[in-house]
């Protein structure tokens, strides 16, 4: 939770702060976001925690008066906003007394932005809870509240309620089969203060299945929890626990200590973490008769908790049915190796579940296959139109071949008596000037490239000369929470390797502890070009990606130039570019891969890759040799070897921008790089004034010519960026002279 300012009000005059210390007990708190933000007159500020529902405590030096406060949100998130809440005053630290409470208040999710002013003296809603969020039919739930302030007979609850006293407990018993909003009011004569919860009522029943599979649709905190995870998945007949063979997690990334297993161990106090969030199965070796269910949380991070999910049933583990689907926000205890309610499965009939239905195009280069996919549990059929028809499975792609822009549009159907789902997807057709991925700068990119977020092509040379007055990729700007992904639009054949040359530049003007980061990514996910890369961008996608990951953030004891090579999730090799004197010998203070922009030159990253088998330079040093991985077989690809290749960057509290300055791809089998640099003549023509210089050289390099009149003073670029000629191992330039000087000139590789 966040929020970057603070204020205290009285008549309409902001209180003083001076004199005034903020803490936040059992917060946690990162690097410069500390509760003081909150009262530094800058919303460029902000207190974060990572630990939600900890109190923020303002203590001024002597009792003030107030009539109002007011919130204003922080930069990025807002996920992160406040809408429920507590306001408590106190004299003495110790006693506390409710002067204002707030249940679902809709927080304005413009940035840094003030709220209107809360004022004093309404009554406050404490706690209104349920024990059940879901019952069976003619099952009551209990309802326990507590107000504040309210007139006598003030306070009520609806539906079927009525007046109740200002705190108390009651059983409720909501309408069957139905769905009931009990809402909770206080009412005083300056306001009305209310709380609400959901109950659903179910007509119970029992299923009879051997696989059971749970699929999250979403936690609690989707933008910044790094996975999913339950401590307990019980199934039940009757209240008996029913005892899986075994739990598996397929396509699911988690370590051994928390791996699936743990889900069914019949201990509270372990975990199944999965940082891919796939879905979790359970093998209860024969068919089985089900009644309900209940799982409990994790031990820590609560932004992990499953809070929306479906449930699906099968005989033989690949025809499935839903069984149970929970689509409003359930409430998952906030305590942590805590169990949920039981669950009753439902005797009713479910609309297909749309997890997605995308183009890998949403800009299509003519004569490229598009491939449609979708996901949509539960369906009994599907069709899509433009001439793909009727599909009989529910998950699963088609590639089509559209010539002119096409809206595709899909609709799930499912069991009779049930509601349809439809979504549709659009691709336009382009024919680009460039096909192939040969930037020696990004002068020539035009709409092959798909451009994402902050992600931009500019020019910058006035303020980072090097390499030169040319045109750059920029993924982000050197400014705070900053996020770009950009691909190229036209799928690269991989299946017998690839080498690309990329050089990039990490530049900021006062950063001193790094901006996050960037990666380089080679993926066949099913949006395709249309991805914008979720959470830590400087690790890449999180599924079906290879993905380089250049991390300049400094925390703790690790520095500012971090490289690792992930598949997906997983890590297949780390480096820290310090460990290499050659390497170190370029970096700011021998330890940091962010330059200052005025006369840094950019750094060169170098892949080879055929199947099985990655190397990775850095300026020409071997850094990360014979890492084991296969593209095809970590899902980067497709069944022909071809995926799309594309860069991401992020900024955060700390910033820095990400540029790339010239990027090269060659498919197949990587080259060795060409001969050594050499001059291999040089030819006077005291005719026409003109020297022609020939040199070894590589398609996948650039060069430039340089000059000095002495050997001593600085060499001065004539030429720059110049290509390799392609498919040859020599190139030539003509240069001019003036005779009766003295000129040196040599050739230097970029």
């Amino acid at each position: 939770m966040q929020a970057s300012e603070f204020q205290f009000i009285d008549n309409g005059v902001p209180r003083s702060l001076v004199g005034v210390t903020v803490t936040n007990p059992g917060g946690n708190n990162p690097g410069a976001e500390g509760p003081d933000k909150l009262i530094d007159l800058d919303t460029g500020s902000k207190w974060l925690s990572f630990n939600i529902l900890t109190p923020l405590v303002f203590q001024f030096p002597a009792p003030v008066t107030i009539d109002t406060y007011n919130f204003a949100t922080a930069n990025d998130v807002d996920g992160r906003d406040p809408v429920s809440w507590t306001f408590e005053g106190s004299i003495n630290g110790t006693t506390w007394v409710s002067i204002d409470s707030k249940s679902n208040f809709a927080t304005t999710t413009a940035r840094q932005t003030f709220q209107s002013s809360f004022p004093l003296g309404g009554p406050a809603v404490g706690t209104f809870t349920r024990t059940r969020a879901i019952v069976a039919n003619g099952q009551a739930t209990q309802l326990t509240w507590t107000t504040a302030n309210a007139s006598a007979g003030g306070v009520s609850i609806t539906p079927g309620v009525g007046v109740v006293a200002s705190s108390g407990t009651v059983n409720a018993t909501p309408s069957a089969n139905a769905d009931t909003i009990y809402t909770l009011s206080a009412t005083n004569n300056v306001d009305t203060a209310s709380a609400s919860v959901f109950v659903r009522s179910v007509p119970p029943t029992t299923v009879n299945f051997r696989y059971v599979r749970f699929t999250h649709t979403k936690l609690r905190n989707d933008s910044s929890a790094f996975g999913l995870q339950l401590s307990e998945f019980t199934l039940l007949n009757g209240t008996t626990p029913i005892i899986p063979v075994a739990a598996t997690n397929p396509g699911g990334d988690f370590g051994g200590n928390e791996s699936p297993d743990k889900a069914i161990d019949g201990d509270i106090n372990t975990k199944w973490l999965d940082k891919k969030r796939r879905p979790l199965i359970l093998d209860l070796g024969v068919t089985t008769a089900i009644t309900g269910y209940t799982f409990g949380t994790g031990n820590d991070a609560p932004d992990r908790d499953p809070i929306r999910w479906y449930l699906e049933g099968s005989i033989n583990g690949t025809s499935w049915a839903i069984i149970d689907r929970v689509d409003f926000d359930f409430p998952m205890p906030e305590d942590r190796n805590a169990a949920s309610q039981d669950i009753p499965l439902p005797a009713r009939l479910f609309d297909p579940v749309l997890s997605f239905f995308v183009g890998d195009a949403p800009k299509l280069i003519t004569g490229q296959p598009l491939v449609l996919s979708w996901d949509a549990p539960g369906a009994t059929s599907i069709t899509i139109n433009n001439g793909v028809g009727t599909i009989a499975a529910t998950t699963g792609s088609v590639a089509v071949n559209p010539t002119v822009n096409t809206t595709y549009s899909f609709i799930a159907n499912g069991p009779a008596g049930t509601t349809p789902v439809s979504s549709s997807f659009t691709t336009e057709i382009i024919n680009p000037a460039v096909t192939t991925i040969n930037y020696t700068s990004f002068d020539i990119a035009g709409d092959e490239i798909a451009l994402l977020g902050s992600a931009s092509i500019v020019n910058d040379f006035v303020n980072i000369p090097l390499p030169g007055n040319f045109e750059r990729l920029r993924l982000n700007a050197d400014v705070q929470s900053q996020t770009g992904s950009t691909w190229f639009r036209k799928r690269i054949n991989v299946s017998t390797g690839f080498q690309t040359f990329f050089n990039f530049q990490i530049n900021s003007a006062n950063n001193s502890q790094g901006g996050d980061g960037m990666a380089f990514m080679i993926q066949d996910n099913p949006a395709g070009t249309g991805i914008q890369v979720p959470g830590e961008v400087e690790r890449g996608l999180p599924t079906r990606s290879l993905n380089v990951r250049i991390d300049t953030f400094t925390s703790g004891d690790r520095l500012g130039a971090l490289v690792e090579v992930l598949a997906g999730t997983t890590v297949l090799g780390t480096v820290d570019l310090t460990t290499f004197p050659a390497i170190a010998a370029v970096l700011r203070d021998g330890t940091d891969l962010t330059q200052t922009g005025n006369d840094d030159a950019p750094y060169e990253m170098r892949i080879d890759y055929v199947p099985g088998d990655l190397d990775l330079y850095f300026n020409g040093v071997l850094i990360l040799p014979d890492i084991n991985v296969d593209l095809a077989a970590i899902g980067a690809v497709n069944a022909a070897g071809r995926g799309y290749a594309g860069f991401t960057g992020r900024s955060g509290f700390f910033f820095e921008s990400h540029d790339v300055t010239r990027w090269l791809l060659t498919e197949g089998p990587p080259s060795a790089g060409g001969a050594p640099l050499a001059l291999k003549s040089h030819v006077f023509n005291f005719t026409t004034d003109q020297l022609t210089l020939t040199w070894t050289s590589s398609s996948t390099k650039s060069y430039k010519i340089t000059r000095s009149n002495n050997l001593l003073n600085p060499w001065v670029a004539i030429l720059s960026a110049i290509p390799g000629a392609p498919a040859q191992t020599e190139t030539s330039r003509t240069i001019n002279f003036t005779q009766g000087a003295k000129d040196f000139f040599r050739i230097e590789e970029e």
